[in-house]
């Protein structure tokens, strides 16, 4: 089912977790609302301005989050995020196009843990308090440095 022009639900509630793949779909399902805004204002922007993107991970159910060793507030688990590789440009590239284009996020994470680096996104206002939007930070698996 499409999200959007470019978006699946089914992409964004992929795992290779395969004893939770059907709860993290109806999961994803009973969050559309939450997914089509994602795939509209963040992800479509963000392909518009970095090409082609592959998501790694998008909604995650409690369970899933919790094996994955997600953060028990994560905006993944709201529906309301996405971890991100382009196919055409560096990640590094990507991440610096998006900080600078106005995308209207909540955070903006590149992050790189086990050797893997990818970009975290996630939904602003009306979904993250105005003060906590904007946020952009690099990770490298232990500590979280802010980007200006």
């Amino acid at each position: 089912m499409n999200l959007s022009e470019h978006f699946t639900l089914e992409e964004l509630s992929n795992t290779s977790h395969s004893d939770l793949k059907a709860k993290n779909a109806t999961y994803a399902r009973e969050n559309i609302c939450k997914l089509q805004t994602l795939a509209k204002y963040i992800l479509e922007p963000c392909r518009a301005i970095c090409g082609p993107l592959i998501v790694n991970s998008g909604c995650r159910c409690p369970e899933l989050n919790k094996k994955v060793g997600g953060n028990a507030k994560s905006q993944h688990c709201l529906c309301e995020a996405a971890d991100l590789t382009p196919t055409k440009i560096s990640v590094k590239e990507a991440f610096d196009k998006i900080r600078k284009s106005g995308v209207p996020y909540g955070q903006l994470i590149l992050e790189t843990v086990g050797g893997k680096t990818w970009i975290h996104i996630s939904l602003g206002v009306p979904f993250r308090e105005a003060s906590k939007c904007g946020q952009t930070y690099i990770y490298d698996g232990k500590t979280y440095k802010v980007v200006k």
